[in-house]
């Protein structure tokens, strides 16, 4: 998003956060994701929006997606629904 950058980063073991600062503020979070045999809950989403690496599922105040094996979820109180659709659709994984 014009206006805001990079501002800090962490990664430990299977998880990478990145926090951009500015004229807005965000936050994305990468996770390795495992396949699993167990049963799990599935937060509640309140829209769809169609992405080109598939489904975003957007909250109140996040967006999720998947991209191979990773889930990706970006945080932000001021992200607008396009805003959130430009970063998903920025995002690559080396």
């Amino acid at each position: 998003i014009d206006g805001s950058s990079l501002t800090s980063s962490v990664e430990k073991e299977d998880t990478v956060i990145l926090c951009y600062s500015g004229d807005t503020n965000y936050t994305i979070i990468v996770n390795k994701v495992y396949v699993t045999d167990e049963v799990v809950a599935i937060d509640d989403y309140d829209d769809i929006e169609y992405l080109e690496s598939g489904l975003g599922l957007l909250s109140e105040n996040s967006m999720r997606f998947y991209i191979n094996n990773y889930e990706i979820t970006i945080y932000s109180n001021s992200l607008t629904v396009s805003d959130y659709i430009t970063i998903a659709e920025s995002i690559t994984l080396a």
